[in-house]
């Protein structure tokens, strides 16, 4: 080959050996987030996550996808079980970790009570955003149900245009995955939304405006590429400003809050 040739193809090697790196440590990152998520006995996240994959069967050709994720799912496990079992069996101490598998709804049919009362009582316009934690209780402050959550809040007519979005949305995504034109990324953001949404009925993950902005932003581009008004590369470059602003914001809270947490306290 002439000299150039091989110098792009040294560039093209270099670059591989970049993205395998990328690869490798975003393998990692899950792998350790796998561990965490059992470590932190959160039933609703792993019924979540696993009703979203399970979904991703409903569409079909995935089936790599799937297992990969499955593999993610089972060394996270493993991971887990040798840190916070086999490890502390061998030192001889109890970490005093919480089951995943505990029983019971942790008082959740109250606050979902309270939300149902709540929209009764003011159905048309709802209580107003943010205000159902004025109606004090000793349970929490949101009803970890976010359907409750937006009926009670911002009354019938909001709840039902939020209704008609999703299922847009997710028809959407279904008929664009089903077609076989869906890429991997397509199929992360799909997984994302289903689990975030699943979760989001036993969960407060998105009782708070910022989450819920963010989950509005990343299920628009979705609903905007599943009908076909915009297209981006397959490598999801697209997200990359979205996620370094994001960890602008999250690093400066983290920096500005944390050092005086306890006086705040």
């Amino acid at each position: 080959f002439p000299s150039h040739d091989r110098s792009e193809d040294w560039i093209g090697a270099l670059i591989c050996e970049s993205e395998c790196g990328l690869s490798n440590l975003a393998a990692a990152v899950l792998v350790v987030q796998w561990c965490m998520a059992w470590l932190m006995g959160g039933r609703g996240f792993l019924g979540a996550y696993i009703f979203a994959v399970l979904s991703v069967f409903l569409v079909g050709g995935y089936l790599r996808f799937i297992v990969r994720h499955a593999v993610f799912f089972v060394v996270g496990l493993l991971l887990y079980f040798v840190l916070f079992k086999v490890v502390p069996f061998l030192l001889d101490f109890d970490v005093g970790s919480i089951s995943v598998f505990r029983e019971g709804l942790s008082g959740r049919e109250f606050i979902w009570r309270l939300g149902v009362e709540m929209f009764l009582g003011s159905p048309i316009l709802g209580v107003g955003p943010m205000h159902y934690s004025a109606v004090w209780n000793n349970v929490a402050a949101h009803p970890h149900q976010l359907i409750i959550l937006i009926f009670c809040e911002w009354g019938a007519g909001a709840g039902l245009l939020f209704l008609f979005i999703v299922f847009r949305c997710f028809n959407a995504g279904f008929v664009f995955l089903r077609g076989g034109v869906g890429e991997e990324i397509d199929l992360g953001v799909w997984l994302v939304l289903v689990a975030a949404f699943v979760l989001a009925q036993v969960d407060g993950v998105l009782v708070m405006p910022y989450g819920e902005v963010w989950l509005s932003v990343v299920a628009g581009m979705a609903l905007a590429r599943w009908r076909g008004t915009i297209n981006f590369s397959g490598n999801g470059r697209i997200f990359i400003p979205f996620a370094i602003l994001s960890i602008i914001v999250f690093c400066f809270v983290l920096f500005s809050d944390a050092p005086n947490y306890l006086e705040r306290e």
